[in-house]
């Protein structure tokens, strides 16, 4: 079973209040992994009306729960001011704040586990 469930990641992300569900993947084997996909469209549209193209990498949201060979859970997304920065696009204050409320949210789950 992957630790923390991914029951406890979609709550969190759920209580933003403005999020959508796209959908959820189980990734059975040697992967052990739970791919789930969410987004904000307002907050996403405001981000990407100075740069679309970051609707490429960054929306929708993507949180990946795995389990690594030591039998070690853990929760990955993207950095999107890293995306930001890879198309070389500028970073305003929606993608900001979208980054941080991403980074917090999954904070928040792993340090619950």
């Amino acid at each position: 079973m992957i630790s923390p469930p991914p029951s406890s990641a979609r709550a969190a992300i759920s209580g933003q209040g403005d999020t959508v569900w796209f959908g959820e993947i189980d990734l059975p084997g040697t992967a052990a992994a739970h791919l789930m996909l969410f987004g904000g469209p307002a907050p996403g549209g405001k981000a990407m009306a100075t740069a679309p193209s970051l609707g490429l990498d960054a929306f929708c949201q993507k949180l990946l729960v795995w389990r690594d060979p030591q039998g070690v859970t853990h929760l990955s997304f993207n950095n999107l001011l890293a995306l930001a920065r890879r198309q070389d696009v500028p970073i305003n204050i929606p993608l900001r704040i979208i980054d941080y409320r991403v980074r917090s949210t999954f904070e928040d789950v792993a340090a619950a586990d």
